[in-house]
């Protein structure tokens, strides 16, 4: 009877751990970067700005962040680096080891356009490039993205 009872339990158990670990797989697939950006994946992510849809890179870590798009040739039409940090505050950009020209859009936590640099080219380096107020977040996309699709400070960006 004691050996019926503790095969069931042992059953449960290893069939309660199963469950645990598929529903933890689930978790990590879908990393939650904060109430704003859900991330599927840790490579890239659509954004959507204006009624455009914005294919990004991820840079997540301090590596990816330094490195940005430095030496990329170019970014398809539509597409970018999108720059997560821990916590709100003024972050430089910089266009050490870029080849083309690129538009930046600092974000707050809340996914709203703080501020905009356009039309940076490589030629600035080392210039640093801030925003006035804190941001998040940065988006880096084509040079001329922000007039063709008339982006505005104040706007807000959000997720596909």
């Amino acid at each position: 009877m004691k050996k019926k009872i503790l095969k069931s339990l042992s059953v449960v158990l290893v069939f309660s751990g199963l469950i645990f670990l598929a529903s933890s797989k689930i978790d990590f697939k879908e990393k939650k970067i904060d109430s704003v950006f859900f991330v599927p994946d840790e490579d890239n992510l659509v954004l959507r700005i204006a009624n455009t849809n914005i294919d990004v890179l991820l840079a997540l870590d301090e590596e990816k962040r330094v490195l940005g798009l430095g030496f990329k040739e170019n970014l398809d039409e539509n597409s970018g680096m999108f720059f997560v940090f821990e916590h709100k505050d003024y972050y430089g950009i910089w266009m050490k080891d870029m080849l083309f020209p690129i538009d930046i859009l600092w974000i707050d936590e809340a996914g709203k356009i703080v501020h905009i640099e356009e039309n940076i080219s490589p030629e600035t380096y080392p210039k640093i490039f801030y925003p006035k107020e804190k941001a998040r977040y940065v988006l880096e996309v084509n040079a001329g993205f922000v007039e063709k699709n008339t982006i505005l400070i104040g706007e807000m960006v959000g997720f596909n």
